[in-house]
């Protein structure tokens, strides 16, 4: 193993030569107009208020392979985390909980790989504006309305993934960083899909 030249950080042999330390993008929020500066930000929302946030400028193809990865590992940090701190179902609150933990571990994996420090936000995306960009309501009450969301968001990045992986040639690095998180992401969406039949079956609708 040898050190990055660009940040001197240990380099590790994934085929792709990139190094992501101090590369601070410039985003513009589409709704309420603020300026936020950041590498990756969860789910590619604005913090204050959950609108898509555009980004200023150009950047290249390898970087947003691992900008768009980080997006989605800390969106599922922000979403789990509230998640577990605000259901009062027990189970709904273990597995979050250690949702939290495999997306930490998928970040800092990402972090490691390609030289760059994870945010530290003042806020988050809120529940409901994860719940409204995921395509529900933004009213949650309870575990199985938040497991339908965290289903259809695993569900997304996954087919994310997996559509992204198929547009580089076969055996290029690129598409085997998508890959590899198309196959964190399928995991994830086995896990919650078990999990939402269990209390689908166990409490009535409504």
């Amino acid at each position: 193993m040898t050190d990055c030249p660009r940040c001197h950080r240990p380099r590790e042999d994934v085929g792709i030569d990139l190094c992501c330390a101090r590369a601070t993008l410039r985003w513009h929020c589409t709704t309420c107009q603020e300026v936020t500066e950041g590498f990756a930000l969860p789910y590619g929302l604005c913090t204050s208020c959950g609108g898509a946030l555009q980004l200023e400028g150009a950047e290249d193809e390898a970087r947003t392979a691992v900008r768009r990865a980080m997006e989605i590992e800390l969106g599922g940090l922000a979403f789990y985390r509230e998640g577990a701190r605000i259901t009062r179902d027990p189970a709904v609150r273990d597995l979050f909980q250690s949702l939290v933990r495999m997306e930490a571990e998928h970040a800092q994996t990402l972090e490691r790989r390609y030289h760059f420090d994870l945010p530290h936000l003042g806020s988050e995306p809120t529940i409901p504006q994860i719940a409204v960009y995921a395509g529900f309501e933004p009213q949650v009450t309870d575990g199985r309305q938040l497991l339908e969301i965290a289903v259809e968001l695993e569900r997304r990045a996954r087919d994310f993934f997996a559509d992204q992986g198929a547009s580089y040639p076969e055996g290029s690095q690129l598409r085997a960083l998508y890959q590899e998180l198309e196959v964190e992401e399928a995991e994830h969406v086995a896990l919650l899909s078990t999990a939402l039949e269990q209390i689908s079956s166990s409490v009535p609708p409504g």
